[in-house]
Order: structure tokens, then C-alpha cells, then sequence
């Protein structure tokens, strides 16, 4: 049975073709990714949905995404490729 609340970390992730944004599950093995924050968000929630029917799940949890952010109030970058 899956908990009520499904926890999840995002990460930035800066590459010579752009900036996204990358979210993985920490209970479930879940990953998706967006070229922006909004678009990542939408995408977990399509993924979790997937899941959820895909595993017979009843319910849809509630989603609880965590990031760190720098001194400059940005998404702090995971790795940064030159």
C-alpha cells in the first residue's frame, strides 16, 4: 500500500544545451524531468498518476517535492557541464 504523502527531490541540472530540471522518487521508482520547474511538476504529476493505475493504486497520494536553493535564491545546479 503506498503512503499518503509520496516524497520526491529535484535537482538542476545545467548542460551546454540549456538548463532542467530533474525529479526522483524517494519511495517509488519514479524519475521525470522538465526544462522547467513548472513543466517537471506536471510531468510528476502525470507520472505519479501512471503509476498509481499502473500498480492498481486506489488513491492518488499527495506529492512532496524537496530542493535546495542558493544564496541567490535560485535552484541550486546538481552539475554543471562545460
Amino acid at each position: 500500500m503506498i503512503d499518503d504523502i509520496l516524497r520526491f527531490s529535484m535537482q538542476r541540472h545545467d548542460s551546454e544545451n540549456g538548463t532542467y530540471y530533474v525529479i526522483n522518487g524517494l519511495e517509488i521508482p519514479l524519475v521525470t524531468d522538465g526544462e522547467t520547474i513548472k513543466k517537471a511538476l506536471h510531468n510528476l504529476e502525470e507520472a505519479v498518476a501512471a503509476y498509481c493505475d499502473d500498480n492498481a493504486l486506489a488513491s492518488s497520494p499527495r506529492l512532496e517535492v524537496s530542493f535546495e536553493v542558493d544564496d541567490s535564491g535560485t535552484l541550486e545546479p546538481l552539475a554543471v557541464k562545460s
